[in-house]
């Protein structure tokens, strides 16, 4: 049978006229035990080169016909009876199957029509049939991605989206005509995200995201990186240093805060009549130790002991 389909065995054999390949005839592979490839018919090493596959072992073959067919065994196996079995393609789409002879030199391969009569671009088929596993996993992983994805076309319009862009899409109520995301794509704008605020009128409240785009098929694609939760934060702590500041306006005690490295970030008014200590002075946010010795040097402070003790004090 090997004979039907494979010239002489002196090698791979390569048509040197390149372009579509027909599909008319199977294509054939002799794989030895190790796994080397020793020959193919004509049609099979167009194949090969067409799809970049140059001089494969089995590892490499098998490798780029996973996508197309499934369970293709790992190494090739002898066998002294010869057994055959064919592999249906993953996809419908596909008019090719696989046959594979295990004998004993080796295993014989066979790519085949299922339907006879098609005029088809072997080389082409495959680079679209083998990117379609891909293409799936690719719409899966972005559809469960906890952040909006979207394409802006050249016109500015939303092409493409995925599930949480989609879901946010309905969640926010706003007029018809507008946009979801008020963000135009630009070059420049690549280089870094840009902050953007998506507003919800009708339940007073706001999304937060850091829009990053990249040029694709005369437009852009944006992704979204969620900064609700960190804005919030941010917020939440603006109003507690707030409400602590108010608090502190109204203490008869004089009160300085200083952070971690010593430097003042908060003090009340009845520090200025206590210490003397100038507005000037103390909205430049000295540090602990300037602190001290500015209240020394106004008699403030009863003791120069305090300069020691307050400096080598952990700060709060």
């Amino acid at each position: 049978m090997i004979s039907q389909f494979f010239g002489p065995v002196t090698g791979v054999k390569v048509n040197e006229n390149k372009g579509a390949l027909s599909l008319s005839n199977p294509l054939s592979f002799e794989f030895v035990s190790n796994g080397l490839l020793t020959c193919n018919n004509i049609e099979a090493g167009d194949f090969l080169t067409g799809i970049d596959l140059i001089a494969p072992d089995w590892g490499s073959f098998r490798d780029a016909l996973d996508d197309r067919f499934s369970d293709l065994p790992r190494t090739v196996t002898t066998r002294t009876a010869q057994i055959s079995h064919v592999f249906l393609p993953r996809s419908l789409a596909d008019p090719m199957e696989l046959e594979i002879e295990q004998h004993s030199s080796g295993a014989s391969v066979f790519i085949r029509q299922r339907v006879s009569d098609l005029d088809i671009d072997g080389i082409a088929l495959h680079d679209v049939l083998s990117a379609l596993p891909k293409l799936e996993l690719i719409k899966s992983v972005s559809d469960r991605a906890p952040f909006p994805v979207w394409q802006t076309l050249a016109d500015g319009s939303v092409g493409w989206s995925n599930a949480r862009y989609k879901t946010l899409d309905a969640q926010v109520s706003r007029d018809d005509d507008a946009v979801l995301f008020n963000f135009t794509p630009t070059t420049e704008a690549t280089d870094k995200p840009t902050r953007v605020t998506v507003k919800d009128d009708a339940h007073n409240r706001a999304y937060w995201f850091d829009v990053t785009s990249q040029e694709f098929d005369q437009g852009y694609m944006n992704f979204t990186v969620d900064m609700h939760a960190g804005i919030s934060a941010e917020s939440a702590q603006r109003n507690f240093v707030q409400t602590l500041a108010k608090t502190f306006a109204h203490l008869a005690t004089g009160l300085a805060i200083f952070d971690r490295n010593r430097q003042l970030v908060l003090f009340n008014p009845s520090l200025f009549d206590i210490t003397e200590l100038t507005p000037e002075f103390l909205t430049a946010r000295p540090n602990l130790f300037s602190f001290l010795i500015n209240c020394v040097t106004i008699r403030s402070c009863q003791s120069p002991r305090i300069i020691q003790t307050g400096a080598n004090a952990s700060p709060m």
